[in-house]
């Protein structure tokens, strides 16, 4: 049976001008917890033609790939890729055009694309059999499956066994909404149980602030990881935040040592701040 992925904790839509650094965010990872930092940026068809995208502030163009992903030990590097449409017809090009330009350090790519080809997906393996593969889960493939878990469960088994490596769930969408919790747990229950090749993943508007809401979930799923993407970025500017970068990378780990899923020797305490910018 494969083996489930590496699990991770995630900082989203990662530029290269914003005030914090990719280095610096795995630097702030704790190696005994066993997880990797999943850097992600987003990227398009328009990104690869250099063209004007909307929220720019969260997609890097392809001339920033080579240099925005470190080789630290601990990154995760992931392109973001969304498509749609007739973008759809050359998916598989551009994903080949992207791993050769973006270099050594990527990782893989999360799909944010409903109903994937399977077929594209294993070309693209085959022409970089090292990448690793997120489909993200929204509100179309909740539609498509009925909002059923045991449908989700098969769903995946018949149309992404060993094509995929990971399950992002985000039922909100990818809109930006407050992640629920309880409405998630019987879907990762019958996943875990029917699809125990696959890692699945939690977003929802996660920030440095509200991470206590995930906690039942990684007391029952301790392997589960974790993203981040809207709640990390300044309100004004839209880029990321150093100091919420910071507080929700302490705030998760010091969660997840709290909850006993740490190594022993781990140097992180058990003091983590869910209130305010302070």
């Amino acid at each position: 049976m494969k083996k489930q992925a590496t699990p991770y904790i995630g900082v989203s839509c990662v530029r290269e001008k914003d005030e914090i650094n990719t280095k610096e965010i795995c630097d702030l990872m704790d190696v005994s917890l066993e997880r990797k930092v999943m850097i992600g940026t987003a990227s398009s068809l328009k990104t690869i033609g250099g063209l004007p995208v909307n929220k720019s502030e969260r997609s890097a163009f392809m001339s920033e790939l080579p240099t925005l992903f470190t080789d630290h030990p601990l990154a995760f590097n992931i392109i973001h890729h969304n498509a749609k449409g007739r973008e759809l017809e050359t998916l598989g090009e551009q994903l080949k055009l992207l791993s050769e330009f973006a270099g050594p350090n990527l990782h893989g790519f999360q799909l944010n694309i409903f109903d994937q080809d399977i077929n594209i997906i294993r070309d693209v393996r085959e022409f970089n059999p090292k990448l690793k593969f997120i489909l993200n889960v929204g509100q179309n493939t909740l539609i498509s499956c009925n909002n059923d878990p045991e449908i989700m469960s098969a769903y995946f088994n018949i149309l992404y066994k060993d094509m995929i490596d990971y399950a992002l769930l985000d039922l909100s969408g990818v809109l930006g909404k407050l992640i629920e919790p309880e409405r998630l747990k019987p879907f990762i229950e019958h996943l875990s149980k029917d699809c125990p090749w696959l890692s699945l993943c939690i977003a929802g508007r996660l920030g440095p602030d509200n991470l206590n809401l995930i906690a039942p979930l990684l007391r029952d799923f301790p392997n589960i990881p974790i993203d981040a993407e809207t709640a990390l970025r300044d309100p004004e500017t839209d880029k990321l935040s150093a100091d919420r970068v910071r507080r929700y990378m302490r705030n998760s780990q010091a969660i997840i040592k709290n909850l006993g899923l740490f190594h022993p020797n781990s140097p992180i305490g058990h003091d983590f701040d869910i209130g305010g910018e302070g």
